[in-house]
This record gives C-alpha cells, structure tokens and sequence, in this order.
C-alpha cells in the first residue's frame, strides 16, 4: 500500500504483511477494513512510529512520524526507500478489500 510493489498472488503470503491501521491493543479490530498490505520493512516503521496512515482528504495517505527524518533509507548497493509525507497509498480496487475510516 506504501511503496506500491506488488507481488504475484501465490507468493504475497509470504512476502506481504496484513498490517492493522488501528492496533488491536488500542482498540482495532481483525477485520480487513483495519489493515493494508505492507512489506515487512514498511510495516515495521509503521508499528514503530516512524511513519503513520491517515485517512485525509477523502484518501489514505503516508504521514511522516516525528523522528522520521533521522533515518536513512540507503541501502548498501545505493538503493532508496522512498516514503514521501502525505503521499496517497495504493489500494485494491475492490472496495471490500481497502480499509475504512476509523471512528475516534
């Protein structure tokens, strides 16, 4: 939903995370309208609070977190981790699958 990389439907188990928008411990649910698929990387600034989802504009969008500019998303081989602030997530076109605004 972040970096918009997608992989084939019999491997995306495996390398794709079902990240909760809302954690469960803060009142989320399970369902799939609480979650996005993510790349384990991605999934994890999220948890930490390096980056956020918000729902702004009638769109899901990246929101840098406060310590976001400290990192550097370099990889060895001169690689980048691009998540540009505000920028729109990519979604399934099914509406059944996307997330949903959460109340609060």
């Amino acid at each position: 939903a972040v970096t918009g990389w997608q992989a084939p439907v019999e491997l995306s188990g495996g390398l794709l995370d079902a990240a909760h928008l809302r954690s469960v411990a803060s009142g989320g649910s399970d369902h799939v309208h609480n979650g996005v698929a993510l790349t384990p990387t991605v999934h994890r600034l999220l948890d930490s609070g390096l980056i956020r989802v918000t729902f702004e504009e009638g769109r899901w969008r990246t929101r840098h977190g406060p310590e976001f500019g400290r990192l550097d998303l370099t990889g060895s081989g001169g690689s980048r981790l691009v998540i540009e602030d505000r920028a729109p997530l990519w979604l399934p076109p099914d509406p059944r699958l996307q997330p949903r605004p959460l109340p609060g």
